[in-house]
């Protein structure tokens, strides 16, 4: 059963039976921008559907401006701490923003960025690290990581919804787990029929942690052989891996 809503990434739908897409990041300095598109093509060669880069200060996000405009894939633009760069981002023409709306400050900044998308008419990627967990979250996530990762999301989808914003993705993730057995949380949610319920399982492998996000009982196993993997798929899986040593 696929989620009710589909939100877009330039072209590429995500979600609401959606075919999975696939999304990487550039690991170059953005404000180079022909270093970043020289690897954006790349990617896009090997099937790439999405890509992201990071902006971490106005030069880079005044580089963006030819990137986006260039770019052969839908570019992401991920931000942290500062509201004003995901502002100036939007302008140079992202097709969606990554935030952590955790470290960008107070409710009325997260307004700002969600003031901006709602004009452009782009989504969000609410992304969640366990390394920056709000502070009433982080003695709950000594005894339980998970529950605390789970929690932090639907207490952002609440924040965004509350002001009426609904045109977001989520994901979450944690370099470690404390227990070597899989844990499950089952967390009922009303998300406006995004999706009637989460299922989350985390495990390890050969000394690599597993992060499967279920959305509907819709369940694809990673091959855990240590590479890194992201699925796109709004309502079907988010599954991805990492070195516990990261």
């Amino acid at each position: 059963m696929p989620s009710k809503f589909q939100i877009h990434i330039g072209k590429v739908a995500v979600g609401g039976g959606a075919p999975v897409s696939v999304q990487s990041m550039t690991n170059t300095d953005t404000r180079d921008a022909e270093a970043t598109l020289g690897q954006i093509r790349s990617l896009a060669t090997y099937g790439c559907e999405i890509v992201r880069v990071a902006v971490p200060d106005e030069t880079a996000a005044a580089a963006l401006k030819s990137i986006t405009a260039e770019s052969p894939l839908p570019v992401v633009a991920d931000i942290h701490f500062k509201a004003q760069l995901a502002i100036a981002s939007v302008a140079a023409g992202a097709a969606a923003l990554r935030i952590n709306p955790g470290n960008i400050g107070s409710h009325e900044r997260v307004g700002e960025i969600i003031e901006a998308a709602r004009e452009a008419d782009i989504p969000i990627r609410i992304g969640v690290n366990a390394g920056s967990l709000p502070s009433e979250k982080r003695a709950q996530a000594e005894s339980n990581a998970v529950a605390a990762l789970v929690e932090t999301v639907l207490d952002y989808v609440n924040m965004f919804e509350e002001m009426d914003f609904r045109n977001f993705k989520v994901s979450a993730k944690s370099s470690s787990v404390s227990s070597q057995k899989p844990t499950i949380i089952s967390v009922p949610i009303a998300m406006s029929g995004f999706f009637s319920r989460i299922f989350l399982i985390v495990s390890k492998y050969n000394s690599r942690v597993c992060f499967l996000f279920i959305f509907f009982k819709i369940l694809l196993l990673p091959d855990c052989t240590g590479k890194w993997m992201k699925f796109n798929c709004l309502g079907k899986v988010k599954a991805s891996m990492t070195s516990s040593s990261m």
